[in-house]
């Protein structure tokens, strides 16, 4: 893959993992000056990055491609054009017989896209109903959960098959006797539980959510009063927020339809 000798290329847009655990940036970059002035650090070696990848049977992952490859990014802009939120891209390249990253489950919807060789895809149900960014468990709990998981597919992933694996559902994969690469594109929709979170980020600057609750508001009859005024201050807050939101992703020029997937297998 021409990208992966790119002089410009550095941790952690490349990311190198084996049996679940990442490998060191150590191990693949290096430190570099040029014109005793300008340090870069962190640079991928291609020659190491090549040696990692083929002696010790570890995956590399392009982190958000489509900020580095045009064609990825014209990928993501379909999506987005249907989904109408943000999607990112990661790249995967594995050697044959290979397990890199270790089972687990993404908070957000995934399209799988297979480009070259094959992957065995297993899937379990999920254990957490709709999980949210940023919401830790502890690992011995996930593990727990996994081990009560029932798997739901088992299947091979072929050049040009695309698969859709939903938020939540755990999924592990493996190389068979080729190399691989596959693409994943992440949906990142918003829900309700975002929306409400925006909404107090914008309420910051708004005095009157600023201010102290008065004292005849713990009146008869004064709450009620006032908690039809806070009402209308978040309504109204809100509908700025989503439609805000609304009008980052949605156009008229863009057409909403499983046909714009189609077009993957024709660029």
């Amino acid at each position: 893959m021409d990208f992966l000798n790119k002089p410009s290329n550095t941790y952690p847009t490349i990311q190198v993992v084996r049996d679940g655990q990442e490998v060191p940036f150590s191990r693949y970059t290096n430190n570099e000056v040029i014109d005793d002035r300008y340090h870069f650090n962190q640079v991928v070696d291609p020659k190491k990055l090549g040696e990692v990848f083929s002696q010790e049977r570890s995956s590399i992952r392009i982190f958000h491609a489509q900020r580095n490859i045009e064609k990825v990014a014209g990928w993501c802009r379909k999506f987005e054009a249907i989904f109408c939120c943000p999607v990112q891209a990661n790249i995967y390249l594995s050697p044959p017989e290979s397990r890199g990253f270790g089972i687990h489950f993404d908070r957000h919807d995934v399209f799988v896209l297979q480009l070259e060789g094959a992957k065995n895809w297993k899937i379990y149900d999920s254990p957490i109903p709709f999980p949210l960014h940023g919401e830790q468990e502890p690992p011995q709990e996930f593990v727990n959960r996994v081990g009560n998981a029932k798997c739901i597919y088992e299947g091979d992933l072929n050049k040009g098959d695309l698969l859709y694996v939903p938020k939540g559902y755990i999924h592990e994969v493996s190389s068979g006797s080729l190399p691989s690469i596959h693409i994943t594109f992440g949906v990142r929709q918003l829900n309700g539980y975002d929306s409400i979170r925006k909404l107090v980020k914008s309420s910051h600057g708004n005095m009157s959510m600023r201010k102290s609750l008065p004292i005849s508001a713990y009146q008869q009859g004064a709450f009620e009063e006032y908690k039809r005024g806070l009402i209308r201050i978040v309504a109204e807050t809100l509908d700025r927020e989503m439609d805000r939101m609304s009008t980052s992703f949605m156009s008229e020029e863009r057409a909403v339809g499983v046909d714009q997937i189609k077009q993957f297998y024709e660029t």
